[in-house]
């Protein structure tokens, strides 16, 4: 999931639209933390390996229906 979704990152700034990439992490940083502080009390490592996870998948939603948009793919 973060291969391509840094691919997706390459094209941001490959199309001028940088400010997409910093949209992009600020999610996946908002999410990851949210779930580690949830679930990391009581499930230890196991539960930040599921939030990173969890993270790269959030990620990946929210950037590919923007590269879509940006690319003009329907």
């Amino acid at each position: 999931m973060t291969a391509v979704t840094s691919n997706n990152i390459a094209a941001y700034v490959a199309l001028g639209r940088p400010r997409l990439v910093t949209l992009i992490y600020v999610a996946r940083l908002i999410l990851f933390v949210a779930l580690a502080t949830l679930f990391a009390t009581g499930h230890g490592v196991s539960a930040i390996a599921y939030s990173e996870l969890a993270a790269a998948l959030g990620s990946l939603l929210v950037s590919l229906p923007i590269l879509f948009r940006v690319v003009g793919v329907k």
